[in-house]
Parts: structure tokens; C-alpha cells; sequence
């Protein structure tokens, strides 16, 4: 994934959750280059493998 394309990612995000840009940024990064989807929500995971948030599908959406 790009810089720029990480970018509008974050912005999506926090678009779709309302959530803070850095927030956005942590989940963007959770969803890295080969987002997992499931029941139309993207797993996102940490450093460690574990599930911390489940997003909109739709967040991948003008990607």
C-alpha cells in the first residue's frame, strides 16, 4: 500500500467511524496490504495477531 494510498484509507475511516486520525491510522495500518473479509466487515489486527476492531467493508471502497 501506498503513502498516499494509506492516506485516503485513514481518511475513510474516519469518515465511516468518526473516529480520531490517528485512531483511523491504527486501523489502517491493522488492516495492512491484504484486507480479511467476514460478513462484510474487515478484520483488523495488532502487532500480535489479535482482533481488535471489525470495520465497514465499505471503508475499502474509491480505493
Amino acid at each position: 500500500m501506498t503513502e498516499t494510498d494509506l492516506t485516503a484509507l485513514v481518511k475513510r475511516i474516519q469518515n465511516i467511524l468518526g473516529c480520531s486520525k490517528e485512531l483511523a491510522g491504527v486501523y489502517a495500518a491493522g488492516i495492512g496490504d491484504t484486507p480479511v473479509i467476514e460478513h462484510g466487515k474487515i478484520i483488523v489486527r495488532n502487532e500480535e495477531g489479535h482482533i481488535i476492531m471489525r470495520v465497514p467493508a465499505s471503508v475499502l471502497e474509491g480505493a
